[in-house]
């Protein structure tokens, strides 16, 4: 029996208990939040080699120090996006929750691609 998603949905709703009772979140937000880290953690438990691989190379110095600028980007940004959803000068901590789960969710499943073509299915 593959472990895999059961072990994921475990770790979606831990996710999710905290951001609503820890952190206080609104159901609209952690119902985005749970599917995230179900399938970031689906992922990370089903190709583990995976999270090890590196995904992005670049020969280039300047393609480089943009992907720098744009890991520098993604990080700040969801500081900002919790900033701005707590209003009053704090950061909402369940809203960079959210987006660190949107950026781990990418990074992964372009990592299980990079290592793992055969995951996708391009002929449907």
């Amino acid at each position: 029996m593959d472990r895999a998603l059961p072990l994921a949905v475990l770790v979606g709703l831990a996710v999710g208990t905290v951001v609503t009772q820890v952190l206080d979140a609104g159901w609209y937000l952690t119902l985005g939040t749970v599917p995230l880290y179900v399938g970031w953690s689906y992922f990370a438990v089903s190709y583990p080699d995976t999270l090890r691989a590196s995904v992005f190379s670049f020969d280039r110095r300047a393609d480089s120090l943009g992907y720098a600028a744009g890991v520098f980007g993604l990080s700040i940004t969801a500081l900002a996006i919790g900033h701005a959803a707590g209003g009053s000068g704090q950061v909402a901590p369940a809203a960079v929750v959210a987006v660190f789960g949107i950026i781990g969710f990418m990074y992964t499943l372009a990592a299980v691609l990079a290592v793992e073509p055969g995951v996708v299915n391009a002929d449907r």
